[in-house]
């Protein structure tokens, strides 16, 4: 902050100003949204894409903080998995270009949807229901295939099964 001050930087709405008790908030926040991601399971620009949103930064700087933060996240979980033999490499790579091609194009049709729209609630609407839509399409095909697989194999498909 007090490099921006030198060189004439004027702090427009949306700037986080990063002083020592906000550098140690940043902190202790980052690490509680790390424990409660990896417990909940989901990416950690869920969390904090919203955490930056209410400390007013700009959409776009949110996102991309938040899309950075997974990215390398990502790049060491999946290295570590390569390394113990968990992921194969050949799956690995290929998984790695169709994500790297797809995230391109998803990045540039949100940058296209939020020019038009001016706002940030629209995209994160849009980011919502296509986070709703691919969880349905993607259970209800994995459902379909592992009752097919039963069918096939003379297994009864419709029985309730107590767990108590």
């Amino acid at each position: 902050m007090r490099l921006k001050q030198r060189v004439g930087y004027k702090f427009v709405k949306g700037d986080l100003k990063f002083t020592p008790k906000t550098l140690f908030s940043q902190t202790a926040i980052n690490f509680a949204v790390g424990f409660v991601n990896s417990l909940a399971g989901v990416g950690p620009g869920v969390v904090l894409m919203v955490l930056m949103m209410k400390l007013n930064m700009h959409p776009m700087v949110a996102e991309r903080t938040a899309n950075l933060v997974a990215a390398v996240i990502t790049c060491a979980s999946s290295i570590c998995a390569v390394y113990y033999g968990e992921l194969p490499v050949d799956y690995a790579a290929c998984f790695g270009l169709i994500s790297v091609i797809a995230t391109a194009y998803g990045m540039k049709l949100r940058d296209w949807i939020l020019n038009k729209s001016g706002g940030s609630y629209s995209i994160l609407i849009l980011l919502l229901f296509l986070m709703i839509l691919t969880t349905f399409v993607s259970t209800s095909t994995l459902n379909l295939i592992a009752i097919a697989g039963k069918v096939q194999a003379g297994e009864p498909v419709l029985v309730f099964k107590s767990y108590c």
